[in-house]
This record gives C-alpha cells, sequence and structure tokens, in this order.
C-alpha cells in the first residue's frame, strides 16, 4: 500500500521545512546525460542557480526547487519529454554512496524498506518515508511538505533506475544458470565418455556426436523454459491476491504473459541451453577412440 500525505506541521529537529534539498547525485548523472547529447551542462546549471562544481563532492547539496528548474531546462534543451530514462542509463551503484550498496546488501525487501526509511535524509528532505507493519501486511507512505513535489522527470528517472536493477539481477539470474547448466552437461558427457567411443566406433561421425550433444542441451533448455513459463503463470495469478503485492499489481490492469514475452522467454532458454553445450559438444567431437577407449 502506497500512501502520500503532508508532514507535521511541527518539524522534527533539523528538518529544513522551508529550503529542501537533496544530494547532488542526481545533479551529476543529468550532467552526464547532458553531454552525452552534446548539451552544455554547464550553463544549464547556472541558468538553475547551481554550482557546477559543486558535483563532484559528496557533502554538496541543490536545492529542490533548483533541481526542479534544472529537470525543466534539461527537457527543454534536449526535446526529449522522457529525459528522465535516459538520466538513469548515467547512474552508478555508488550514485547514491553508501545507501546504494547498503540497499544492495539487503537481505529481504523488508530490511531494504528499514534502511530507505532510516537514510533517505541524507538523500533529500523533501520527502520522508515511513514503513509500518499492519499484521500480515506492510504499508509504506511517503509524506512531502506542502507545496514541495518532485518533478515528473524525476519520478521518471528513479522508477527507470529501479527497472535498470531488475535487468541486472536478471542477467545475473541467466550467467547463473548458464554456469549450471553447462557444468551439468560437461559432467553428462565426461561420464559418457565409453558411450561415445562405442559410437564412434559403429560410425557415428564426429559432427553427428557433437549435434546429438547439442540437440540434447536444446532440449534441457526447452523444458526449462516451458516449467518457468508454468511458474510465471502460476505467479500471476497468484500474486493479485497476496497482500501489498496485490494493491501494486491492481495498478497495471495490462500486467500478464503476452504471445511476445512468451516467446522471448522460450527463445532466452534455448540460447542459454544452446551455449551451455557447446563447450561439451566441442569434448565429444574432439574425443579420439583409442583414448577414450583406454581411459575405461
Amino acid at each position: 500500500m502506497m500512501t502520500a500525505s503532508p508532514l507535521p506541521l511541527e518539524p522534527e529537529p533539523g528538518f529544513s521545512p522551508r529550503h529542501p534539498t537533496s544530494l547532488t547525485s542526481w545533479g551529476l548523472a543529468m550532467a552526464r546525460a547532458l553531454e552525452a547529447r552534446g548539451c552544455n551542462a554547464p550553463l544549464l546549471f547556472a541558468r538553475a542557480g547551481l554550482d557546477f562544481s559543486a558535483l563532484h563532492d559528496p557533502d554538496a547539496r541543490y536545492p529542490v526547487k533548483g533541481t526542479a528548474l534544472l529537470w525543466a531546462l534539461a527537457v527543454e534543451a534536449t526535446g526529449d519529454p522522457c529525459f528522465g530514462i535516459e538520466v538513469a542509463r548515467h547512474t552508478t551503484p555508488m550514485t547514491f554512496h553508501a545507501l546504494g550498496f547498503s540497499l544492495a546488501a539487503s537481505g529481504s525487501v523488508r530490511e531494504a524498506f528499514e534502511r530507505v526509511v532510516r537514510y533517505y535524509r541524507l538523500v533529500s528532505d523533501a520527502a520522508a518515508f515511513r514503513f509500518e507493519s499492519r499484521g500480515e501486511t506492510y504499508r509504506v507512505s511517503v509524506r512531502t511538505w506542502p507545496r514541495v513535489h518532485p518533478s515528473l522527470e524525476a519520478v521518471d528517472a528513479v522508477l527507470a533506475v529501479a527497472v535498470l536493477g531488475l535487468v541486472f539481477i536478471g542477467l545475473a539470474v541467466a550467467f547463473t544458470i548458464l554456469l549450471v547448466t553447462a557444468n551439468t552437461m560437461s559432467i553428462a558427457v565426461r561420464e559418457r565418455q565409453q558411450e561415445i567411443a562405442v559410437l564412434k566406433t559403429l560410425g557415428f561421425s564426429s559432427t553427428l556426436v557433437m549435434t546429438l550433444i547439442l540437440s540434447e542441451a536444446l532440449l534441457i533448455g526447452a523444458l526449462g523454459g516451458a516449467v518457468g513459463l508454468l511458474i510465471s503463470a502460476g505467479a500471476l495469478h497468484i500474486l493479485p491476491q497476496v497482500p501489498l503485492l496485490g494493491d501494486i499489481v491492481a495498478q497495471y490492469p495490462s500486467f500478464g504473459l503476452s504471445t511476445r514475452t512468451m516467446l522471448l522467454g522460450v527463445g532466452i532458454a534455448l540460447l542459454l541451453g544452446l551455449l551451455s553445450g557447446f563447450f561439451p559438444a566441442m569434448t565429444g567431437y574432439r574425443a579420439r577412440i583409442t583414448e577414450t577407449l583406454r581411459q575405461v
């Protein structure tokens, strides 16, 4: 559950409601994106009233009003209303300094939210997060000062960074699956050296043996892709009924498995199977009958 409401009128000690600020981290990513587009980043920062030299100071902060103006000027200069998504491509794990690494090291989603609540003011004091436990559900609320609202481009950038994080996680999972499958195929080929030698003795060519091993790897990949699609379909059916997650999924009525997504998933599974079976297949292709039988 996500809610937004004004902060209490009485601010906590050290909290400045009249002049909210944020780290220069987003400014550094924006400067990189502007320069990649051929724009004069220092000039735009000067027009927004922001000190460009402060970008390399990890303790420097920009006023929220100035960064909001900078977002507007950047969109005007680039002519791209989706410039926030472009900025996300220029972020790194060090964009939010130690906070970014602490979130990545969180053992659970709950722990990540708790760290956001605890340390978000280091990033910006224009808003405050609250994370509450309500029985079997959790409530996340974002409170902002009156008349202080983040620019739409900044929201796009935050969401794009989240998507990039999911992409990196997906790539890491795919690489892990590739290693596991390749190891499985290598062990299978090593344990069947005698069978490979017998096949070659009976007249099977090295190319045919290699094809058989690759076919087995592709079959394993196809079965894995099919199982993954079945699990995904089941998860999509269950997610709307899960507390908290159901509220999020309900905001995306088109959320589901399209034909394109399913074909892409099967294609990736087949590609991983092919790659994982390539080196074991080459081992079978190069195996010599005399040496293989001598090892039996």
